[in-house]
């Protein structure tokens, strides 16, 4: 028991940044994962010696609900980091979905505090046990979880939305169905995924700007008119007319 309590008083969460921000995330490292493990076993043991362990069986019951809390929280905490790492650039940065799902975009927004208080708190306090038994965690976090889950049901729904409109959308995956997604009122930021779409199509050509406009620059575009398209082995093909790009994204490559 003095081996076991002195390991679990030394081992700590593992930390890395995410991306760019100055959010540090947890994660488990194989150190506190082969313990755990080693750990659960020996005590599970010494609960079967009977009348040997009598004398310390709280103690040994105590540490078995520590590390089984550990064992519970890890779990749940490393599927809401992966969750919610998922999510965030969806739902805030994302202006097209902010505005479609604004109720689980404001759901997301309040899960998103909480996470980021829970990962502060964590650094506060990194040693595994103790962190993992903070009373209500896991029920904190057990919530949060719930949320994320009504926040990507939400998700898919409205993606498989866009997909029954336009077919297409199916052989893409969802990353970049949202790239095209918040980006159909600008068609040349969606070019790159159009091989997606159009197996043998590499991108469109659109009509030269009108210089009498004002602002006009050599070079500008008129990004709501494509002329031509260009193959995957060059090749171009000129429309027969001027494809108009107006309305939602799965409206007009339904028509292209």
């Amino acid at each position: 028991m003095k081996i076991i309590e002195g390991i679990w008083d030394e081992l700590s969460l593992g930390f890395k940044p995410h991306k760019e921000s100055d959010i540090q995330l947890i994660f488990v490292t194989e150190e506190v994962v082969e313990e755990l493990e080693a750990h659960q076993m020996e005590l599970q043991s010494m609960i079967g010696m009977g009348k040997y362990v009598a004398f310390f069986r709280g103690q040994v019951t105590a540490w078995q609900k520590t590390l089984g809390n550990v064992d519970v929280c890890l779990k749940k905490w490393s599927t809401v980091i992966k969750q919610w790492a998922g999510l965030e650039s969806i739902f805030l940065g994302s202006a097209d979905i902010r505005a479609q799902l604004p109720d689980d975009t404001k759901r997301f927004e309040g899960i998103d505090q909480e996470f980021k208080d829970l990962q502060k708190s964590a650094e506060a306090e990194t040693n595994v046990a103790k962190a993992c038994n903070v009373e209500g965690r896991i029920e904190s976090i057990s919530q949060m979880l719930v949320d994320l889950e009504l926040c990507q049901k939400a998700l898919n729904e409205y993606l498989d939305m866009k997909k029954k409109v336009y077919p297409r959308f199916y052989f893409l995956s969802n990353n970049a169905l949202l790239d095209i997604l918040s980006n159909g009122n600008n068609p040349p930021r969606i070019m790159r995924n159009l091989t997606d779409c159009y197996g043998g199509i590499k991108t469109m050509v659109f009509k030269p700007a009108d210089p009498s406009v004002e602002g006009y620059k050599e070079g500008d575009i008129d990004k709501n008119r494509a002329i031509a398209m260009i193959a995957i082995d060059g090749e171009r093909v000129e429309m027969p007319e001027e494809f108009e790009i107006k309305g939602e994204v799965q409206v007009w490559l339904n028509a292209f």
